[in-house]
């Protein structure tokens, strides 16, 4: 059975934006988040999942606990969703168990640390490639191994290679 949720995260420039903006424009039947356009909940909103000081910290846990609360609702009336952002996996465990989801499929978007500073530089945001990128990406590679989801090298594919990739599992 197909997944009807498939999740994509990674490092800025690894490509998840440019797959997520492709199939929301060619396949309308998948409701497409980006994290960079859905935003932050409410300071209310992230007050109440408590402090934490961890990589990704209460910004990146409070995301997925509230946005996949949101998104539990089109998956139970039947919608294929695609969640494109920014988050650590552990945080997007927590927020599937929370919200009782099951079939979500999580894939790490990567790509070599040259092509992402190409790909920073490209649109326009040359203060992000720094060590600091580069050991996120690192600390996401770790954790997607550990937490055994599949990671999606985009150096050397085309767009429409990615985005066929990840179409395959709706």
């Amino acid at each position: 059975m197909p997944t009807a949720f498939v999740i994509l995260t990674g490092a800025s420039g690894a490509g998840k934006t440019t797959i997520a903006q492709t199939i929301g424009e060619s396949h309308p039947e998948i409701a497409v988040y980006q994290g960079d356009r859905i935003g932050l909940p409410s300071d209310e909103i992230l007050a109440g999942y408590g402090p934490m000081d961890e990589p990704g910290g209460p910004l990146q846990r409070g995301f997925a606990l509230h946005w996949l609360g949101v998104i539990a609702q089109e998956l139970k009336a039947g919608k294929a969703v695609l969640l494109e952002a920014q988050l650590r996996i552990k945080f997007i465990h927590e927020a599937l168990t929370l919200h009782g989801i099951e079939n979500a499929r999580i894939i790490l978007v990567e790509c070599l640390d040259a092509r992402r500073d190409d790909r920073l530089v490209e649109r326009g945001h040359p203060e992000l490639v720094n060590e600091q990128m580069r050991g996120w990406s690192r600390y996401l590679h770790l954790e997607a191994k550990e937490f055994g989801h599949e990671i999606l090298d985009t150096t050397s594919l085309s767009i429409e290679q990615s985005t066929s990739h990840v179409l395959r599992y709706f």
